[in-house]
């Protein structure tokens, strides 16, 4: 640090002496002390100032922390000096820190002001002419010399670099002459006796300071003092206290080093062995891993050529060869090239700008030498020529450097700001969109482009003091032989400017910007990712080298294909863009990761919407009756502003037809200024206005609800609340009878205005950071409706709700003075044909686009009206606003009062984008999912309970709720959209009520949810295509998925990517243990005979009706049952009365005519000879057996059924005990035969095992167990019975007794 004396703009310098000359207007003056060149961290803590008049002390101050002092020197001249005492705290030099003191002396003259003529009368010596004009007249120099004192002190410091002690001679680095004021004449000095020597000193308390005694020998000193009375003289001497004792070997007056430990010493301990040269085998390469690869992606695509990958267009081929063989390996660093001085610090950009125009024109002249070429009929010749020219061309082009590149691929334009007037700085061009074409160089844009820019680079060029051509001599650059050195500089300028560009860019690491072109490199943003230990993985695998590198692909058939812009950023870019995001949400994303946020922050990076990509937590706390269920999350949506007068204006009801006048206006609205507002009117009879309460202070007032008629009016406010917050504010207004609504009559039938009706007024505010309804208000008045002269008031106002007119949405309409136009903005604007429920409502206020109603059905039934206010056009021009009612075909047809609104006074799109959040009510549809972990439990002792060492007391709310489940689901569905839609539409219906119907048990659906289904569905008239939705993400880059499983915890059972599912409403259902099930074949009718005979109708019976009932006993011997049963398979005629008690099994087709005459009589008796007898054999049997692995049998083949037939024929005549043929019988009629493994199994093929399970049982015993205990346990039980009693105090009436 360098501190001198700075003298103030009173000070004049007169042979190079400080003077100041008192006049009438300057009496003070002022002295500062500098502080410059501080390198060493030092810090200035305190000033003081002693100052001297003709050897006097004049001025003495105390230490304090400013840095100048301002003195009067009125009366005071003289020769004055000054000695300034600084104290200077030096912390890096030093552990503990040391301040030292600094004097800085100076000297400098006071005079009075004396002027030479121009005034009269006698003036004294050295006073002010009073009599005179010393306006603008000048001091007397000569006089101001002959005043300066004879000797000027000045400060002389510089380091000792030489000692000798033998000729006590100090030798200095600096000179007098090298320190001292070159403005002092004379020029001699004289020494002075004031001077001292300034070392470093040692705090010896850190045990860091050695004195070094050579050799490697050193002791740690640990404490000293200085000694006086040795040397008298300052600096004295010092005495130092070592750890450990001196060495034998120093000697007295020996030349030792006080040295200080910067780090610890590192001792590593080397053992050296020779070196044996071994012979090395063979290499085995290690077997390959799919455990330490991180991202695999095995998609492939077919093989292609270089042509297919360059594509058959010029354009395009040559712009990738351009970019893979260019040989460029180096970032692009993003530079702001607006201002030259962010990319020329040594260089001159004048060069460099008329070296682009020398490149241009060579490229236009390859060009046009090609072009011509190419046109010639003999081009064929001049091939060679033009491939070469098509050579230069390319390598004008891959030879750009970043500045060049700019000019020639970037468009820009002139713009206005504070700075003046800014040229565009990168070359003119001819069209406005990517690929850009430059203007030719002769053009008159380019030629105008030039010339500006030539001009300011020159002037910048000018005034760069860092450009290495500004250093050397003018006359070197004047001279015009030294050009080619002037230009070797630039050269050499330019040279480093571009390492500095790279130089600079290492700060830019840490600049996170959305834009590529901005902050960090977009060639960087996969390194630095690498770096925080997160790779970047790529979803462009399969889009085309074009597309990914440039953004261009091809368009049209295959014989004629033209290049066309797919984007105006290239795949690679965009891909590069998602990364930078991931990048900069890196902090946010590790510190929650394995939570749902870094999968969100992970969503919200890919630029894919949340309701698209949905992210399902499963499990969680479930107990219904503490809390019920809710879907939370973030929503962007829009509204409508209003203001200037602007409204919607809608149809209140049908002038006529069936439809009753709506029982319930609902809306939401944003106020943005405090005062009394119009909301809601219709015509002169009712409306919704804001009455503001009339404090500055606060942003309260309320809302109020009024009829009025030409009897008077009768109104109902709502709570003192902010309603002025500048928050969405929920307001609801129904009509009911004062006794209550009842379902089954008054959904259909209109009110009386005679009757008495209650009008409800909700005002409910939802706050998204606590996820509740933070303000609430339901308020009611009733009008009786008596037709009586007293009440005959409330019966009218009961008339001006059912009353035809329109609602003015925003405006007062034909109102009267109830306020101003309404300024704010308005959502979802609904008409109910029945009053909601307050339930039903707090649900709307949570979630603004839920539409539940008081049934199941009640969004499709009973609303019928709804404006979503979020449909983002230009009201000016389209003015109609869509009813979206669900029941489009009954609410919204053309004749319909419901059809659509107006706004009106709209000249603008005025739809605004917000995002809030939406707490939903959800079914309770039993598939758990959860939006909270979190379980904070209740807990609680039973009634009349005391606590006990022995068994547990305590209960709490989630003992029987299910485990938390680790499944987690992020998915891009198609049905999320209906499952919300249905979320929305039904509330908090409890799907257990649905599914639980005994009655369908063992049916294959559920009956009520199949109900609600037909009720929700029936507002879609037709059906959806998944498929589009399928196409539409197929442009989210898929990587997302590999990012979101680093984010996981392993313990999750994670399902990612595209879900195809049945909607909540479609429940597969299936059937266990089912019983079978009987089908009835009986059928009964009656035929009138008589009645087709009186009418002799053609129709009427031939046969004779007679029935008969024939009634058998007896008893079944034993041979019956051995024998099998005859069934008649072909007659016509009935069956004899003799063939009786037939049992029949399983059948096979026995024999004709000739089979039965060996029958016996028994068997055949009531057979015709042309009859085909079926046998049926009693008892169940057998069709097969186990193979076995050992035996075989042969098994014969025939060439025709009717070999084996005739056989069977012949073996029944001779087996007629059982009808069973012999196998013998057909073999000689068998062409071939072959062995195949026999179906027996003999008891000693068995396993133990399997013999003991089928037939002979476990035998184990005491000494063949495991655990050598009995093969079976006996366990006794206590006898316990449940017996019915009065109820208790803990609610039961059951009690469970148990006999000891």
């Amino acid at each position: 640090m360098e501190l001198k004396l700075k003298y103030g703009s009173n000070f004049s310098f007169v042979n190079g002496v400080p003077t100041f000359v008192i006049t009438d207007t300057i009496k003070r003056g002022t002295i500062e002390v500098e502080a410059s060149n501080n390198e060493n961290n030092a810090e200035v803590v305190g000033h003081k100032f002693i100052l001297t008049r003709n050897g006097e002390e004049e001025i003495s101050t105390n230490f304090s922390s400013k840095s100048n002092i301002d003195i009067d020197f009125e009366n005071k001249p003289g020769a004055w000096s000054i000695n300034a005492i600084v104290k200077v705290y030096f912390d890096e030099q030093y552990e503990r820190g040391v301040i030292e003191e600094f004097e800085i002396p100076g000297n400098f003259v006071v005079l009075k002001e004396i002027y030479t003529g121009g005034g009269s009368g006698d003036d004294d010596e050295g006073e002010t002419d009073t009599g005179g004009t010393p306006g603008g007249q000048s001091p007397n120099t000569e006089n101001i010399l002959s005043n300066l004192p004879s000797k000027i002190h000045q400060r002389f410091k510089s380091r000792i670099i030489d000692v000798d002690i033998a000729g006590k001679t100090i030798t200095t680095q600096d000179t007098l002459k090298d320190k001292l004021d070159n403005r002092l004449n004379p020029k001699t000095t004289t020494k002075s006796v004031r001077w001292g020597i300034k070392y470093n000193d040692f705090d010896y308390r850190n045990l860091n300071t050695f004195i070094d005694f050579g050799n490697n020998e050193k002791s740690l000193i640990v404490n000293s003092q200085t000694d006086v009375d040795s040397v008298k003289i300052a600096p004295h001497s010092v005495i130092l206290k070592t750890y450990d004792e001196i060495p034998d070997n120093v000697q007295t007056k020996q030349n030792v080093h006080i040295v200080q430990e910067i780090i610890e010493p590192i001792r590593e301990t080397i053992r050296l062995y020779p070196f044996e040269d071994a012979e090395l085998g063979d290499p085995i390469l290690r077997q390959p891993t799919n455990q330490s690869i991180d991202y695999i992606n095995n998609i492939t695509t077919t093989k292609k050529s270089l042509n297919d990958i360059y594509t058959s267009d010029n354009f395009i081929s040559s712009s990738l060869v351009d970019i893979i063989q260019s040989g460029s390996n180096s970032a692009e660093i993003n530079v702001d090239y607006n201002d030259y001085k962010n990319f020329s610090t040594f260089g001159s950009v004048e060069k460099r700008l008329r070296n682009f125009k020398r490149k241009i024109q060579s490229y236009e002249t390859y060009t046009f030498d090609s072009k011509s070429l190419a046109e010639l009929t003999a081009s064929v010749v001049f091939k060679d020529e033009i491939v070469r020219n098509q050579q230069l061309q390319k390598n004008v082009l891959n030879n750009f450097d970043h500045y060049e590149k700019y000019l020639y691929y970037q468009s820009s334009s002139a713009n206005t700001s504070s700075f003046g007037l800014e040229f565009d700085t990168s070359w003119p061009k001819t069209n406005s969109s990517k690929p850009y074409t430059l203007a030719d160089v002769t053009s008159s844009a380019a030629t105008t482009w030039y010339n500006n820019n030539i001009t300011s680079a020159s002037l910048y060029d000018q005034n760069n003091p860092n450009r290495l051509v500004n250093l050397i001599p003018e006359h070197i650059i004047r001279d015009s032989e030294n050009e080619p050195f002037v230009d070797f500089l630039d050269m050499i300028g330019h040279y480093y400017d571009n390492l500095l560009i790279y130089i600079k860019a290492y700060g830019d690491t840490y600049d996170r910007r959305e834009k590529l072109t901005e902050g960090l490199s977009k060639d960087l943003i996969w390194t630095i990712s690498d770096a925080f230990g997160w790779k970047q993985p790529s979803g462009k695998e399969m889009v085309e080298l074009s597309r990914y590198l440039k953004g261009y692909q091809l368009s049209g058939s295959a014989t004629s294909s033209t290049y066309q812009v797919y984007s105006e950023e290239s795949e690679k870019d965009l891909e590069r863009e998602v990364w930078g995001r991931v990048l900069t949400s890196m902090p946010y994303i590790l510190k929650r990761k394995g939570t749902k946020e870094s999968i969100q922050a992970l969503v919200n990076a890919y630029g894919i919407p949340p309701t698209i990509l949905k992210i399902r937590e499963y499990g969680g706390a479930d107990v219904k009756e503490f809390q019920p269920n809710f879907d939370i999350q973030q929503r962007f949506t829009r509204a409508l502003d209003f203001k200037n007068s602007q409204y919607i204006q809608t149809q209140w009801k049908e002038a006529s037809g069936s439809l009753r006048t709506p029982d319930t206006i609902e809306f939401r609205f944003r106020a943005a200024s405090s005062s009394n507002q119009v909301l809601v009117a219709k015509d002169q009879r009712f409306a919704v206005r804001l009455i503001d309460e009339g404090s500055i202070s606060d942003n309260k007032g309320k809302v109020e609800f009024l009829i009025s008629s030409s009897l008077g009016t009768t109104s109902v406010t709502s709570s003192l609340f902010p309603v002025f917050n500048n928050e969405f504010w929920s307001v609801g207004i129904t009509r009911e009878k004062s006794a209550g609504y009842d379902f089954t009559t008054d959904r259909t039938i209109e009110y009386n205005t005679t009757e008495s009706l209650q009008y409800n007024l909700f005002v409910k505010q939802y706050e998204a950071g606590r996820s509740k309804i933070l303000y609430d208000s339901s308020t009611s008045m009733i009008l009786s409706g008596s037709t009586a002269l007293t009440g005959l008031t409330s019966s009218l106002q009961n008339g001006q709700w059912t009353a035809s007119g329109d609602i003015f949405v925003g405006s007062t309409g034909s109102f009267g003075d109830l306020g101003g136009e309404f300024t704010g903005s308005l959502q979802e604007l609904r008409y109910y044909n029945s009053p909601l429920t307050e339930s039903a409502f707090n649900n709307h206020t949570r979630a603004p686009k839920s539409i539940n109603g008081n049934h199941i059905s009640a969004s499709f039934t009973d609303l019928v009206f709804r404006l979503r206010l979020d449909d983002n056009k230009n009201l000016s021009t389209s003015s109609d606003l869509r009813n979206v009612a669900p029941d489009q075909t009954t609410f919204a047809h053309t004749s319909s009062a419901y059809q659509t609104g107006s706004a009106v006074g709209f000249t603008a799109n005025t739809f605004i984008d917000i995002e809030q959040e939406e707490k939903a009510l959800t079914p309770n549809i039993g598939y758990g999912l959860s939006n909270s972990k979190v379980r904070i439990e209740k807990n609680w002792i039973t009634s009349g309970s005391n606590l006990s060492v022995d068994y547990r007391t305590e209960q709490s709310s989630y003992d029987t709720s299910p485990l938390d489940s680790n499944k987690l689901g992020v998915f891009l569905s198609p049905i999320d959209i209906i499952n919300r839609d249905i979320i929305e539409s039904l509330g908090d219906i409890d799907f257990d009520q649905q599914l639980g119907d005994p009655r369908d048990q063992y049916e294959y659906s559920y009956r009520g949810l199949e109900s609600i289904a037909e009720s929700y569905f029936q507002k879609y008239t037709k059906t959806n295509n998944f498929w589009e939705y399928m196409r539409l993400i197929k442009y989210y880059d898929q990587s997302i998925f590999d990012q979101i499983k680093k984010v996981i915890p392993a313990r999750v059972k994670s399902t990612l990517g595209l879900l195809i599912e049945p909607s909540i409403l479609q429940r597969q259902k299936e059937v266990i243990g089912k019983p079978p099930s009987i089908e009835s074949l009986v059928k009964e009718a009656e035929i009138n005979i008589g009645l087709l005979e009186a009418t002799q109708s053609r129709r009427r019976p031939v046969i004779s009706a007679t029935s008969s009932r024939l009634d058998y006993s007896g008893v079944i011997s034993e041979s019956f049952v051995r024998e099998p049963s005859l069934y008649l398979l072909n007659q016509n005629t009935e069956l004899s009365k003799n063939i009786e008690g037939f049992v029949y099994k399983d059948s096979f087709a026995r024999a004709r005519t000739t089979a039965l005459t060996s029958l016996s009589s028994s068997h055949t008796e009531g057979f015709r000879s042309d009859d085909l007898i079926q046998s049926f054999q009693l008892d169940p049997f057998v069709s097969s057996s186990r193979f076995n692995d050992r035996f075989e049998e042969k098994e014969f083949f025939y060439t025709s059924s009717a070999a084996v037939g005739t056989a069977g024929i012949t073996a029944v005549a001779s087996f007629t005990a059982n009808l069973m043929p012999p196998l013998s019988s057909s073999v000689a009629h068998a062409y071939s035969s072959s062995l195949v493994k026999a179906e027996v199994q003999r008891p000693s093929d068995y396993s133990i095992a399997f013999r003991r399970n089928s037939f002979e049982g476990v035998k184990n015993t005491i000494d063949t167990t495991t655990d050598n205990k009995v093969p079976f346990l006996v366990s006794s039980t206590g006898q316990t019975a449940v017996l019915t009693r009065d109820t208790g105090t803990d609610g039961k009436r059951l009690e469970v007794v148990r006999k000891k």
